[in-house]
């Protein structure tokens, strides 16, 4: 199975770096540092797929998780105003982990016991631009 994920430039732009220092393509160091991160991180056995279940998107579930993310867009909507700028990462609608730095977010919710967090930064939403009066 393939996947397509959208990272930020400015991130895109540090992997490639990284990458042609080690002489590889974008795509292949991010395969190689994922597929390091799984086995560094994560028993096995946690991504076999557990087939169809209620509640999923489309009634899919990717590696054992239900793709159902309505309680964390809800959270988002709510409470985005309070942690602007920052990456929130949450365990279905609660927050378990917050601050500046992604990775640092990402390990802290990981280590709170949440296998598959939710982690998005909150950005300003674009209002229509103001033409004056």
């Amino acid at each position: 199975m393939d996947a397509t994920i959208t990272i930020p430039i400015e991130l895109a732009n540090k992997i490639a770096k990284r990458a042609a220092a080690k002489g590889l393509s974008l795509e292949e160091y991010a395969r190689e540092t994922l597929e390091r991160d799984v086995e560094l991180s994560t028993p096995a056995e946690s991504f076999e797929p557990v087939g169809e279940q209620p509640g999923a998107i489309n009634g899919e579930i990717k590696n054992g998780i239900e793709a159902d993310a309505s309680k964390e867009l809800r959270w988002l909507k709510e409470h985005r105003h309070e942690y602007m700028g920052q990456w929130v990462a949450l365990d279905g609608d609660r927050l378990v982990a917050h601050g500046t730095n992604a990775r640092e977010v990402f390990q802290t919710a990981r280590k709170a016991g949440v296998k598959v967090p939710f982690i998005e930064r909150i950005l300003p939403i674009d209002d229509l631009p103001f033409g004056g009066w």
